[in-house]
């Protein structure tokens, strides 16, 4: 009955073993799965931060792209404004010239 009782002990006690064991490869496995968890969490938080900052830059871009739009349209106008004023003076030239052709 001795050799029962031990062999029923040593079953016992493998058993056990085995139960630890597992609990350690959980707890190693939850572990890693922990590390990773929180390196998701560190790498969206920046992703987050790079994301804030691209739109920042984003609207600057986007406002100074705005300011160069209408610096553009002014120069447009202004150049139109010079090419009529080249225009109308040579024709004041010309109508001069013809003038003095006549006299």
């Amino acid at each position: 009955m001795r050799q029962h009782y031990s062999n029923a002990n040593k079953i016992r006690i493998l058993t056990l073993d085995v139960i630890m064991d597992i609990k350690r490869e959980i707890n190693m496995s939850f572990d890693k799965l922990e590390e990773k968890v929180q390196r998701a969490i560190d790498t969206i938080t920046l992703l987050q931060m790079e994301i804030e900052v691209l739109k920042e830059q984003n609207n600057k871009l986007t406002e100074k792209g705005q300011q160069d739009a209408v610096y553009h349209e002014t120069l447009i106008r202004e150049n139109e404004e010079l090419k009529a004023e080249k225009t109308s003076r040579q024709e004041r030239l010309r109508s001069l010239l013809d003038r003095m052709d006549e006299v």
